[in-house]
């Protein structure tokens, strides 16, 4: 039986704000800095699967998606924060599609890298 904890976040009052546009995830911003003092805090003994979820997605397929700003910058700044903490998982929607990958690093197979799932599908018209 495979038994997981997780961590409930999204109540906590210590969250950084988020501004309207998107989050600063830049070094040094209060969001950066809050990320990296969560992954730095699991106890992997306590809670061996680490997931990770952002709005928008770091991979994808669609062409006309992987140019948006938010999932660039959160290649460029995100990215090697979780695989230095071996995220396992990357939860993420935007686009209104399901999709996943091989553990991956830096647009490549690795099997240190989290695997990205795509939960997107929720909200779309599923008739046309």
């Amino acid at each position: 039986m495979l038994r997981m904890r997780l961590r409930q976040l999204s109540g906590d009052p210590k969250l950084p704000k988020i501004r309207p546009g998107g989050p600063n995830i830049k070094p040094g911003s209060a969001q950066y800095k809050w990320f990296v003092k969560e992954l730095k805090s699991v106890d992997r003994d306590v809670t061996p699967w680490l997931t990770v979820t952002i709005h928008c997605p770091i991979y994808n397929t669609f062409k006309w998606h992987r140019r948006d700003k938010q999932s660039v910058l959160a290649r460029k700044y995100l990215e090697d924060l979780m695989y230095k903490y071996s995220v396992n998982f990357v939860l993420s929607g935007h686009l209104h599609a399901y999709m996943r990958t091989e553990p991956v690093y830096k647009g490549k197979r690795n099997k240190r890298g989290p695997i990205h799932i795509i939960l997107g599908n929720g909200g779309r018209q599923a008739n046309t």
